[in-house]
């Protein structure tokens, strides 16, 4: 969990503009920047601890938009440290052993922002909106998952401000006014209906609050985990190894309506105008689940970008491979009734018509794959005994 830093009741800060001040004990390594805001309260400064920004040698990022309308004569040009010129100065001089740790020595901090405590000189919700939130990334993911989740989240930050500049718009509300209804800055409003910042679910709530609007927020099931294990790239590569060449075979096949999802590898014979979704499974667990999204990922083919080059649309089938092991047999059998319902083929003329030239396909069949993926046991495909 992050640590999160404790905010001090009786703390003041110096009222000088850009100071550098001591914190109280309960924080005594962390210098504190307090700087003049739009968003702070009257007489009061903006505190901010420094974050750990990979993009500054001193450990420290530079005052927000808000606090620069609020000191006009601050230089705020970049430097190459990811600082402005006044701020590098003033960071240079804390000595060394009080600034904070190194980037990625350390979870990263929360802040102290957001909160609008009247008489703390917390600023109000988004008026420091460049700080870091608390939520803590412990580990890389996986490039691909990670480029759909950024795509995913940076189609929906800008669904919902067009949301809330057109709901805002039909109530006849300038953005200043519905800024101040809702305790936010019009600066980090505007960004809001823009889809560049990621606001938390509590501003939007605010916001569906103040314009008299529903928020809704919920996980539909899909594709399943993106969360490819071990086994399953090898038994891949032995399906394709073990096709015959008039299959041909397409990888991570997007699908779009009126499902969303992936598709392991779309088997295509062009004599036969077949089209085989086939799904690589290394364990059975939910086997109703597996059911419907394997049907409604096939029934999706037709909008993957490849298929009007396919031309004549051909006929959809499915087939899943599994991994052989007592488990995956033993729950195979407790749920034959359903999978032989919706894999009804024989699994040898499935085997035959995957491997031969003359046999036609079947139709939607299961097929096993065995061994451990080593050198002394490869995977092989096979139909069940």
């Amino acid at each position: 969990m992050c640590n999160r830093a404790e905010r001090p009741p009786d703390f003041v800060p110096d009222p000088r503009p850009g100071f550098v001040a001591r914190t109280p004990p309960a924080l005594p390594a962390y210098p504190r920047f307090g700087f003049p805001g739009r968003g702070s309260w009257p007489g009061r400064h903006r505190p901010s601890l420094p974050t750990r920004d990979s993009a500054s040698q001193a450990g420290v990022r530079g005052p927000d938009a808000a606090a620069r309308r609020g000191e006009p004569n601050l230089s705020m040009e970049s430097s190459e440290f990811g600082l402005d010129s006044a701020w590098q100065a003033e960071a240079e001089r804390i000595p060394e052993e009080s600034r904070p740790e190194k980037p990625g020595s350390a979870e990263v901090l929360d802040v102290i922002a957001g909160e609008g405590r009247p008489g703390h000189g917390y600023t109000r919700l988004g008026a420091a909106n460049w700080q870091q939130s608390g939520t803590c990334f412990n580990a890389p993911m996986q490039p691909a998952v990670e480029r759909r989740a950024r795509a995913a989240a940076e189609r929906i930050r800008r669904t919902a401000g067009a949301d809330v500049e057109r709901l805002r718009q039909d109530a006849g509300l300038p953005r200043t006014r519905l800024a101040d209804a809702a305790g936010l800055d019009d600066s980090f409003l505007r960004r809001v209906e823009q889809g560049t910042v990621s606001p938390s679910v509590e501003t939007y709530a605010r916001l569906a609050a103040v314009l008299g609007a529903d928020l809704a927020l919920r996980l539909y099931p899909n594709t399943g985990p993106a969360i490819r294990d071990r086994h399953q790239a090898g038994i891949l590569e032995a399906l394709l190894a073990s096709k015959h060449p008039r299959w041909h075979a397409y990888s991570e096949v997007a699908v779009r309506r009126p499902s969303r999802g992936w598709i392991d590898v779309a088997l295509h014979d062009p004599r036969e105008r077949t089209m085989v979704a086939t799904e690589i499974q290394s364990e059975l667990r939910r086997v109703e689940q597996l059911v419907r999204w394997s049907e409604e990922k096939a029934a999706s083919l037709p909008s993957w970008d490849g298929w009007a080059q396919l031309g004549e649309p051909p006929t959809i089938s499915r087939l899943i491979v599994v991994r052989q092991t007592r488990t995956t047999r033993r729950i195979a059998g407790e749920f034959r009734r359903q999978l032989r319902a919706a894999y009804p083929a024989d699994p040898r003329d499935a085997f035959e018509a995957l491997t031969t030239a003359t046999v036609a396909w079947p139709g939607a069949a299961i097929l096993w794959a065995t061994g451990r993926g080593t050198a002394a046991e490869p995977w092989r495909i096979a139909a069940p005994r």
